[in-house]
């Protein structure tokens, strides 16, 4: 009887243990920008130097390119040496930015997720609209462009902040977005595909972006209670 005692408590303990994994999440990206692989400095053009992040792919780009930025300037935040991304100006003039990111995760439908961004618009030109978007796809590829299905997308304009005046004071609430979203609500797709992270924009002005952190998660059953006897 004691033997079979031992038994239930080890099986119990696997099941929190389990639980207390799926809780926790899987991180799927957790990018700062700072440590790039090809030896990029202030300014370099992400677009034809990818090798510096050699996780990201940089598709649909038109005129000007994403840049790799690690000057705190134009309202940015961020301390001085810190990386981040800078998107110009967009439809109003030509350019079109999308950066990927192929987590190689399965999608399941049992899923949550969550979702970081830092990001801030050009302090120039106040009073033109410049709007980040972000999306969830299903990992599919057209030439070097992850093309897959939409399963869920997003856009916030970005305001003017006249709480960031000067770099170092770091982001802050103004700057910082965030969500969590279901795999239940997926109205396409299809479960048990790889997913890709996608940034880009829209309006007629540009922003910076930084800190992308996407993580994973099967929540446990609500009111899910664990007797151990």
């Amino acid at each position: 009887m004691m033997k079979s005692n031992n038994v239930v408590i080890v099986i119990v303990a696997a099941m929190c243990a389990l639980s207390l994994m799926a809780a926790a999440g899987t991180v799927l990206i957790d990018e700062d920008f700072n440590n790039p692989q090809n030896g990029a400095v202030n300014g370099t053009n992400l677009r034809d130097n990818p090798l510096n992040f050699p996780d990201w792919n940089f598709a649909d780009t038109a005129g000007l390119t994403p840049e790799y930025k690690t000057s705190p300037t134009d309202g940015v935040p961020t301390s001085a040496g810190d990386g981040y991304v800078k998107f110009d100006s967009f439809s109003g003039s030509g350019n079109t930015y999308t950066m990927q990111y192929d987590t190689g995760h399965k999608w399941t439908v049992k899923e949550k997720f969550t979702l970081s961004i830092n990001a801030t618009e050009q302090e120039w030109n106040a009073g033109s609209v410049r709007t980040m978007v972000v999306a969830i796809k299903e990992t599919a590829r057209t030439g070097n462009d992850l093309t897959g299905a939409t399963l869920w997308t997003v856009s916030e304009e970005l305001i003017l902040d006249p709480d960031h005046d000067s770099g170092g004071e770091g982001w802050g609430p103004n700057n910082t977005f965030s969500w969590e979203f279901f795999a239940a609500d997926f109205t396409n797709g299809t479960p048990g595909t790889a997913i890709s992270f996608e940034i880009s924009g829209a309006g007629s002005r540009g922003y910076y972006f930084d800190n992308v952190v996407f993580t994973a998660e099967i929540p446990p059953p609500a009111g899910t209670v664990v007797v151990i006897k």
